[in-house]
């Protein structure tokens, strides 16, 4: 493979990985954070973690779907079929 070829397939594999580790592990923390942010909300009244959670959910609602869109690499696994129970003797 031609050295200009071999750098920008890694580039490009770069920018995949970064890409499907940054949106799931944003995704599943802000999902975390709204959660604080609402039973602060809840818990102590105040209309200021109200405001911030309606904030961060906009910026959840799109970030949500390019999160789901994204191959996961463990749909490309191959799966072994289950093997069925082993019978229990009877004694």
């Amino acid at each position: 493979m031609a050295p200009i070829a071999l750098l920008l397939s890694r580039i490009q594999f770069a920018f995949t990985v970064s890409f499907h580790i940054i949106y799931p592990s944003f995704t599943i923390g802000l999902a975390a954070w709204l959660t604080v942010l609402e039973a602060l909300h809840v818990a102590t009244g105040r209309p200021a973690y109200r405001v911030v959670f309606e904030f961060w959910l906009k910026i959840f609602g799109v970030a949500a779907p390019i999160r789901r869109r994204s191959p996961s690499p463990v749909a490309f696994t191959r799966r072994r079929p289950r093997r069925p129970p082993m019978p229990l003797s009877i004694l």
